[in-house]
């Protein structure tokens, strides 16, 4: 069922469900309506018993030249005017010896009737039984010389229930395939404002970046506000990842460019060797700008294809730091450049992973040093739950400042190599790791990050 169409399956289930409510309908009118026709039907008994009973039953007898077969000719002419249960109901007479005085039912049932001398110990003068065939009812006479019997066939209240059932059934057998194409119409009118979004999306071209027609159905407005904010995210993902590889052409063509300009003039400079060390030198910068751009998009990229993380460990910042120091001494050193760390013991501990945490650390302090002057003073400081990396340099532009964490943003005229992408691999590490990060300038001189969690 599970390959059938919406529509189909729909029809399927509201059928089904009317099927089955139709037979518990009919099952409790079936019991309702035997319950209610036994009560009557014992009333019926009881009444005609009594009225026998309180007639003259001696008038009665003397009139029993009337033969059955006179009777049967009459209930022949009855039944061509309505509809007549032989035996339905019958009585007859009886001496308080038990045998049959007078009696309204043909010789073949003279043994469903069996005297039961039971009523004559009644104190009521009234007995009831009942056996596979018939109910039968004994009432003693009010002279109390003749006993009544009364019977009724059990078979006439089962025809009766079977009737009544068939009658209720009946109708629906006719309306059932209305209502099967009914169900359907409807299921598949309601259907329809499913059936033409379904094919909006499937008509819809790729580089279409509209968003969907909201007045719809109030149960596929979520849906369609849902692959509106859809659209809108790869919209704006599609435009950035534009935005991001033609910038990355860009950034990656400069020094692509002059490594071909300063390999032509190496092949000038080939006597003038003062030329053709500069030559080389400046070859050499520009391989490392374009390996270091390189590595960072490629960082990037790894970090933006990561959701979430497996085999998350308990992260410990004072290891992490002091490992990620101990990286960037040397190049701190080389300008004079001081790093201080300063930590709490009792640090709230997150989980992470420890190798991208050290990349971000990494990147904060590559940048302090890049791009500080010789002698500036880096403090790191670890709280509970909040780590500060500050520095006494010249800070940023407020330009920068504000929209740090751009891709390939950097200041004017900065002569350091670097690729723009490193406060971008700081924020999407943070992102991961669900941390917070805020940058500002310090007065009168410095630039400070808080990350805090």
């Amino acid at each position: 069922m599970k390959n059938f169409s919406l529509k189909l399956r729909l029809s399927i289930i509201l059928l089904f469900l009317f099927a089955i409510s139709s037979i518990i309908a009919i099952s409790i009118s079936m019991y309702q309506t035997k319950k209610t026709l036994v009560e009557v039907l014992d009333t019926q008994l009881y009444y005609f018993a009594k009225r026998v009973v309180n007639s003259n039953i001696n008038t009665l007898i003397n009139s029993s030249n009337l033969n059955y077969e006179l009777n049967n000719i009459n209930e022949d002419i009855a039944e061509k005017y309505m509809s007549i249960e032989d035996d339905s109901l019958t009585y007859a007479i009886y001496s308080l010896d038990g045998k049959i005085i007078y009696k309204d039912f043909s010789e073949k049932n003279n043994d469903n009737f069996v005297f039961n001398n039971n009523i004559l110990n009644t104190n009521d003068g009234l007995l009831f039984e009942e056996n596979k065939e018939f109910k039968i009812l004994w009432m003693r006479s009010n002279d109390k010389k003749f006993i009544v019997m009364v019977t009724q066939e059990i078979d006439y209240l089962n025809d009766l229930i079977f009737d009544i059932i068939e009658n209720l059934t009946y109708p629906w057998l006719f309306v059932l395939p209305f209502l099967v194409a009914i169900t359907f119409i409807l299921i598949s009118k309601e259907l329809k404002p499913l059936n033409k979004l379904s094919n909006t999306l499937a008509s819809r071209n790729p580089n279409d970046s509209s968003t969907l027609d909201e007045h719809t159905t109030i149960e596929l407005k979520p849906v369609v506000k849902a692959l509106n904010l859809l659209f809108i995210k790869i919209k704006n993902m599609i435009e950035k990842e534009r935005r991001f590889t033609s910038n990355a052409a860009h950034e990656l063509k400069t020094p692509l460019a002059a490594i071909k300009i300063q390999t032509e003039v190496a092949k000038l400079s080939l006597d003038d060797k003062d030329s053709l060390i500069k030559s080389l030198n400046n070859i050499e910068m520009g391989v490392d700008k374009s390996t270091r751009m390189i590595e960072q998009l490629l960082a990037l990229s790894r970090l933006e294809s990561i959701s979430n993380f497996e085999n998350l460990t308990n992260i410990n910042w004072i290891e992490i730091i002091n490992s990620t120091i101990k990286e960037v001494e040397f190049n701190a050193k080389q300008k004079d450049i001081s790093i201080d760390f300063l930590y709490d013991e009792d640090i709230k501990t997150i989980k992470g992973e420890p190798f991208i945490l050290s990349l971000l650390i990494r990147n904060l302090l590559d940048n302090a040093i890049k791009y500080n002057e010789k002698g500036t003073k880096i403090e790191i400081k670890l709280e509970k739950n909040n780590l500060f990396i500050q520095d006494n340099g010249k800070g940023l532009d407020s330009k920068i400042l504000k929209n740090i964490g751009e891709r390939f943003l950097r200041p004017a005229g900065q002569k350091q190599i670097g690729s723009g992408l490193g406060f971008s691999i700081i924020m999407q590490i943070a992102k991961l790791h669900n941390l917070n990060v805020n940058f500002e300038n310090i007065n009168p001189n410095g630039f400070k990050i808080n990350i805090y969690w």
